[in-house]
């Protein structure tokens, strides 16, 4: 069937009818709308746009599909991995205090209770009823205005902040702790930026809140929020600032404390009362802006002057009682090491301490602490003549060979107070003869420079001072006495030889090892003061003791421990572990010796170290003991002013120091020997009777007395000697053999 009405005859019929220069004026003007090729270009154009993005899109989606998925699957091993078994807190304890246990093993190796630490804080628990309504609103609307709305996480803010641990969207830290992870953080004490702690307490504030009101919750908050001044809650708080109780502050006051919330110290209204006022105006219109106060009280309220009427502080009667010389070092320690290791202020460091539940596993020995305070409270342990007006201060510590602190007193006569000065590990004093064993003879025989025999000179040194040359030093008596042997110038505490032994090998090899080697960080290497370089790399100071601020007997007596126990120095220690509230260690001193010397060097100090005490001639023969082995060293400032005495058994070191808090020279009835021996004797006559282990490779030889060598049948005289291998010396030459 024909179909005479077809559009494409239309066209073909309408294009004869052209004549051909309308063709060419009709396809000029529309070749480019109307031509084929050139529809088609565009056409492939616009769709590889298409085909591009979608490609694109869908490589986004694929990428955050698998992101996301190994973003959940990871955070999924994360929690499992780092959260706690155990998220409940027990809020009812908070009232009581968390206080920490210390403990300490007792002669059969079981853990017994040696003192609890309540918080040292000024603090007083008020309930509920007596929180004023605007107290609570004003820390609700200025910390977190979706408390009584969220379930312990204020999501819109945790999302916020946790994104900015890791893609660092803001400046600075955004906060995302709702009052309920606060308290989780002011319980444990636990204020670390990391994503683990952070969903921890992400489910411990949850599980907090399937527990407890949010009364209780408010009321726990309110109560342990720090407030400056060693003041906690809001009850002790309102008794210091203003001397009124909690329930009757007025709006100005409640303002004043949200204010400190973020900075105790920043916003201080005593301190800094234009900072405490500018945020009192942020809280102030907080809280009106969430209705809880009107126009009229915000108006009569935000530029009003606070008035500040100090009142008290809370006595708690668990802290009453002094505690030893031990605890008050052992406290130090544990906050020094929160502020160290965990980075603590110190305010958050005395606060886990005191408020923290914490378990510390402390190295007292009780029966040597309760020996050494009966002996310093003695004066007869002192001196028989007890007239004296010149009746010096003293203090003694022992350490084992592991570096524990075993007991310690820092002062004579009764404690009067809780961490007052502990003068064996906070006063510096010149510690004498007792450097020259560490600083002088230990780096020359490691060396195999010297040896027991080796003949040395007593005899001065010439030096000039003020322009004028003299002769230097002077021995203790006055007098030179010529030749000698190593080991007779170490049981004389002979001057002169030690200032030759450091001159030879330059006092830097002496003072590099007392800090590289034995801890100690009371020396100065360079240091100018007014104008005046001051330092300790000196023939003075490391010959004889004349350092610019001294050591502690803490860190001297420490140091000795190298001569007991094969050259291993071990820092002294008042704790070897710290456990938190919810059972992970906090602090851990984990056993790490150094190995400071050879055995076999360690083993001839020991040896020299005995004669101190064995020999008629020794310095510190008053310190002997019948069928006790000890080692030893006296020292006395160049001045006088101070004397100590280091002794150690098999057992463990020992020290003791007697000077004036206030220097002056000492009067001569004392004897530190004695005065150490009359500390230690109860204490050591109860240890097992053993002698110290020298190694095989030190050997005990004949040598001669004239030439210092290894002694032959021709030598006239002979002594006994102890040699390392490696350092003996030669046969003698002076000598024609028999």
């Amino acid at each position: 069937m024909k179909n005479n009405k077809s559009p494409y005859k239309k066209i073909n019929n309408y294009n004869k009818n052209l004549t051909s220069n309308s063709k060419d004026i009709y396809q000029s003007k529309y070749k480019n709308t109307l031509s084929p090729k050139p529809h088609n270009k565009y056409f492939s154009t616009i769709k590889k746009i298409i085909l591009s993005i979608v490609k694109i899109s869908v490589a986004i989606f694929l990428i955050a599909v698998i992101s996301g998925s190994i973003l959940v699957t990871s955070l999924t091993v994360y929690v499992m991995k780092y959260l706690d078994s155990d998220t409940e807190i027990d809020l009812r304890s908070i009232q009581n205090n968390y206080s920490s246990v210390i403990y300490t093993e007792n002669s059969d190796g079981l853990s017994v209770e040696v003192q609890k630490l309540f918080s040292t804080s000024n603090r007083k628990w008020v309930d509920q009823s007596q929180i004023p309504k605007n107290l609570v609103n004003a820390f609700v609307a200025t910390e977190d205005e979706r408390f009584f709305q969220h379930e312990g996480v204020d999501w819109k803010r945790t999302f916020a902040a946790f994104a900015n641990l890791f893609l660092d969207l803001y400046s600075t830290q955004q906060g995302g702790s709702t009052i309920t992870q606060q308290l989780i953080k002011n319980i444990t004490g636990d204020n670390k930026i990391t994503a683990s702690r952070k969903i921890q307490e992400i489910f411990k504030s949850m599980n907090l809140e399937r527990h407890y009101s949010k009364d209780e919750i408010i009321e726990s908050y309110l109560n342990i929020i720090h407030l400056g001044y060693n003041t906690d809650g809001v009850g002790a708080a309102a008794i210091y600032y203003f001397n009124k109780e909690v329930e009757d502050l007025t709006l100005i006051e409640i303002a004043s404390f949200a204010a400190m919330t973020r900075s105790p110290t920043k916003y201080d209204p005593i301190k800094n009362p234009e900072n405490n006022k500018n945020r009192r105006k942020y809280v102030l219109s907080k809280m009106k802006e969430h209705g809880f106060i009107t126009e009229e009280e915000y108006n009569q309220t935000v530029d009003a002057d606070l008035v500040i009427k100090k009142g008290g502080t809370i006595k708690n009667k668990e802290n009453s009682d002094v505690q030893s010389y031990f605890m008050d070092a052992l406290i130090s320690d544990i906050i020094n090491d929160l502020i160290e290791k965990k980075k603590y202020t110190k305010e958050e460091a005395e606060s886990k301490l005191y408020n923290g539940g914490l378990t510390v596993h402390s190295t007292i020995n009780l029966e040597i602490q309760k020996q050494l305070e009966t002996a310093f409270s003695n004066n007869a342990t002192f001196t028989g003549n007890t007239s004296s007006k010149n009746i010096p201060q003293a203090s003694g510590i022992v350490i084992d060979y592991k570096g524990h602190i075993l007991g310690v007193v820092g002062g004579r006569g009764k404690k009067e107070g809780n961490r007052v000065l502990n003068r064996a590990t906070q006063t510096s004093r010149s510690p004498g003869s007792t450097i020259k064993p560490l600083a002088v003879y230990t780096p020359q025989i490691e060396r195999n420079l010297i040896n027991w025999s080796t003949i040395l000179k007593d005899s001065p040194i010439t030096i000039t001072e003020k322009g004028k040359s003299k002769l230097w030093p002077n021995n203790y008596d006055r007098k030179y006495y010529g030749s000698m042997n190593v080991n007779t110038a170490v049981q004389r505490s002979i001057n002169t030889i030690p200032v030759k032994l450091t001159q030879s090998l330059t006092p830097k090899v002496g003072f590099d090892f007392l800090v590289e080697k034995l801890g100690f960080t009371t020396l100065v290497e360079s240091e100018n003061k007014n104008g005046v370089v001051y330092s300790d790399i000196t023939l003075s100071g490391l010959s004889l003791g004349g350092l610019t601020y001294g050591t502690t007997l803490k860190e001297i007596t420490a140091a000795y421990q190298i001569f007991g126990n094969g050259g291993n120095y071990n820092k002294p220690i008042t704790y070897t572990k710290i456990i938190d509230s919810s059972g992970k260690v906090l602090l851990e001193n984990s056993p790490s010796p150094t190995k400071a010397i050879e055995e076999d060097t360690a083993g001839v100090m020991n040896r020299l170290l005995q004669q101190v005490i064995e020999s008629k001639n020794g310095t510190g023969r008053a310190a002997k003991m019948p069928n006790t082995t000890i080692i030893g060293k006296t020292g006395t400032s160049q001045d006088l002013k101070d004397q100590l005495f280091i002794g150690a058994t098999p057992s463990h070191i020992s020290g003791v120091w007697l000077g004036h808090d206030t220097p002056k020279e000492i009067s001569s009835i004392y004897s530190s020997p004695q005065i150490w021996k009359n500390i230690m004797s109860p204490i050591i006559e109860k240890e097992p009777k053993k002698d110290f282990n020298i190694p095989a490779s030190v050997k005990k030889l004949q040598y001669c007395t004239s030439s210092g060598k290894i002694a032959h049948s021709g030598c006239p005289n002979k002594d006994t000697g102890y040699y390392r291998e490696s350092g003996t010396p030669e046969i003698c030459n002076v000598h024609k053999k028999r």
